[in-house]
């Protein structure tokens, strides 16, 4: 198909140069087989626990591997340096373990609160 460059009501001039487009018509149609196909090459996620006392569903396992990203994201914020641990200098293998304590249990509160209000 051509059409005018600026688009004017009619006929062009025999001198004036059109713009050619292209105009494809189609339909689609689901092929079942071909999507059962793609969905073999799919990779696989293996879901696996150790604890045997307790049933665990698949399901359930998955949804605590997802929940994951709250405590490693935590972990993260224990580690940046604008939360400026390097900068506590503590001798005593006492008040380490207590400074420790206390920042897992602010990361604690922080998980909490941050799945409880944004989930």
């Amino acid at each position: 198909r051509v059409r005018k460059p600026e688009r004017k009501r009619g006929r062009p001039k025999k001198s004036e140069e059109l713009d050619r487009y292209y105009v494809i018509e189609g339909e689609l149609e689901l092929v079942e087989e071909e999507i059962e196909k793609e969905r073999e090459k799919l990779g696989r996620f293996i879901i696996a626990t150790n604890d045997i006392d307790t049933e665990v569903s698949g399901e359930e396992i998955l949804n605590y591997y997802k929940d994951q990203k709250y405590i490693e994201r935590g972990f993260r914020f224990l580690k940046d340096k604008s939360f400026r641990v390097s900068e506590v200098y503590l001798k005593k293998e006492e008040r380490i373990a207590a400074l420790l304590m206390l920042m897992v249990l602010s990361l604690l509160v922080y998980t909490v609160t941050l799945v409880k209000y944004f989930v």
